[in-house]
């Protein structure tokens, strides 16, 4: 009987290390897929976030299940020293494959060379884009971050950016979309009726974005495959930024000269009369009854971080030069001087929560938020900037308005057909 124990009675540890181990490795694998799965959910579409969620979730439960079958105290320790290290394989793994560089925008080819007294004027309406929903403001942000990597242009770390994408993924969901593409497409549509009955009744118009598709070089190929004799880029921008002037080379980079096509560029709109005068036209209106120096105004820009002070230097001084000027032609109307704050969105001092609290305490009954610097209602205008305004905490008693953004302004048309006729329309 002794020596029958001592062949059975060894083979018991041996075994159980082998499950433990086991239990480990599984558990190594399932952090993997936790964190792989978290960054699926920060970046999912609508539609795929719940079945993200649960699975990251399901991969965190059944790692602490096997934990708690591990009975060794040395054996827990290290499988939680195993935990982090494999989450955050599975995290950087995941943005390495869902947040790398997208292909290449197929632009067609131009056609041809056309004689440029046999064809068409051809205007290019370009401006800043923003897709509909939060599938195209993916694709589109993922493009621009990425271009903004290979410029050396510093923007949210990289492991960081699914939070970032969660963030706009949000606000899209609580504006319920943008109309932004929608509105300029009108704007477009009304300025183009507008020329042909006063220039050119065979001019053709073509959208471009920035930020979505058309771009503009696509938008410019398919003028010259249109047989067209000259094409005006109409910049609908505020002021002279790096995506109006990277628009601009995507289309002198397919020379169209050697289409037979004449290229004219007009100026960005930062000392546009006619848009200043139209939020002084606005604030007026707003302000109907309500005595002048109880009216508070805030010019609104979008602000830029430290970092791109060096590399953006006209963006941020033309915005200023432009409020500046809107301000003064808002104290010759009547308005105080003392109410009227140039604030920020972000990035930049005074933020407008604050700046509101500081009119309230100057003893402002109404205050009017003008964001300057945005061409078409989208986000900023309808979610991002009421939100922050009603950060700051105003009494009922005092009145918010917000005079919005350009949209289709009469004098917005207007500014952008002489901008046209500059072009010789």
């Amino acid at each position: 009987m002794d020596e029958v124990n001592v062949v059975t009675e060894p083979a018991k540890p041996g075994g159980g290390g082998t499950v433990n181990r086991l239990q480990i490795f599984c558990m190594a694998l399932l952090a993997l897929g936790a964190g792989f799965e978290t960054v699926r959910y920060l970046i999912a579409m609508p539609s795929s976030m719940a079945g993200h969620a649960c699975a990251a979730l399901l991969c965190v439960f059944l790692c602490a299940a096997l934990m708690l079958r591990l009975k060794r105290m040395r054996r827990v320790l290290a499988a939680c020293g195993l935990f982090l290290p494999s989450f955050a394989g599975g995290y950087l793994l995941a943005c390495a494959l869902y947040l790398g560089a997208p292909g290449d925008v197929h632009v067609p080819a131009p056609a041809k060379p056309v004689p440029s007294s046999s064809g068409h004027t051809a205007v290019i309406y370009y401006t800043h884009g923003e897709p509909r929903t939060y599938e195209g403001a993916f694709e589109a942000w993922n493009h621009a971050i990425h271009e903004m990597d290979e410029s050396g242009v510093p923007f949210v770390p990289w492991p960081f950016r699914p939070f970032f994408f969660s963030k706009v993924r949000n606000e899209y969901f609580e504006a319920g979309g943008s109309f932004h593409n929608l509105i300029h497409m009108r704007t477009m549509q009304r300025l183009q009726a507008a020329y042909r009955e006063k220039h050119d009744p065979s001019a053709r118009f073509y959208i471009a974005y920035s930020d979505d598709a058309p771009g503009p070089d696509e938008a410019a190929a398919r003028a010259i495959n249109d047989g067209a004799a000259r094409i005006t880029v109409l910049n609908v921008w505020m002021t002279e930024s790096d995506h109006l002037e990277a628009g601009v080379a995507a289309i002198r980079a397919l020379r169209p000269e050697q289409y037979g096509v004449e290229l004219c560029v007009t100026d960005a709109l930062w000392r546009s009369r006619r848009l200043m005068r139209m939020y002084v036209d606005r604030a007026l209106a707003a302000a109907a009854d309500t005595p002048r120096p109880d009216v508070g105004i805030l010019l609104v820009a979008h602000g830029q971080p430290a970092s791109w002070d060096a590399l953006f230097e006209k963006q941020p001084a033309q915005e200023d030069a432009f409020r500046l000027a809107t301000k003064q032609l808002l104290v010759e109307k009547g308005f105080r001087e003392g109410s009227i704050v140039l604030a920020y969105m972000e990035f930049k001092e005074p933020g407008i929560a604050a700046s509101v609290r500081r009119l309230i305490e100057t003893g402002a009954k109404k205050i009017l938020v003008a964001p300057v610097n945005i061409s078409a209602e989208g986000i900023h205008s309808e979610h991002e900037i009421p939100s922050m305004v009603e950060g700051a905490g105003a009494p009922s008693s005092v009145e918010i308005v917000h005079l919005g953004a350009w949209n289709d302004d009469p004098l917005l048309l207007d500014e952008l057909l002489e901008r046209l006729e500059s072009c010789g329309g």
